[in-house]
């Protein structure tokens, strides 16, 4: 009769635990990057959708101001803070990092298309119901 042995295989899996929180990720620069962005493009966007108010000859839309600041913060945030989170997991060793892999094969293999729609139609909505309500 063959002994078996006492030892068993282990094998070495990272607990969840060992992904940073997501408070954690989140830094100052984050905000300073966003908030650069919005100023920009929230200028831009004001210059050509309230040319009117600009010239003179049509009253300002305040919601509408504020969503051209507040959106592009928001949409360039949340990117930021997804992608850190992302980074973290992968760093964490919980994701099988795979050196050389191609860009394609990395943007499909760390959800960028779906956190990039999942973005787009959260702010979208938001959005079209502050412009809708506006109608009404």
């Amino acid at each position: 009769m063959m002994k078996q042995s006492n030892l068993i295989a282990t094998q070495t899996v990272p607990l969840r635990s060992s992904i940073p929180k997501l408070i954690s990720i989140i830094d100052r620069t984050m905000f300073i990057r966003a908030t650069i962005v919005a100023v920009i493009l929230g200028s831009i966007l004001t210059l050509a959708n309230q040319s009117g108010w600009v010239n003179g000859d049509d009253p300002l839309h305040v919601s509408q101001l504020i969503l051209v600041f507040l959106l592009p913060f928001g949409v360039v945030a949340t990117a930021q803070i997804a992608g850190a989170y992302q980074a973290a997991i992968d760093s964490s060793g919980q994701r099988d990092s795979r050196v050389g892999e191609s860009l394609f094969a990395t943007v499909i293999s760390h959800g960028i298309p779906t956190r990039a729609i999942v973005i787009a139609l959260i702010f979208g909505g938001i959005n079209a119901a502050v412009t809708i309500s506006e109608l009404l």
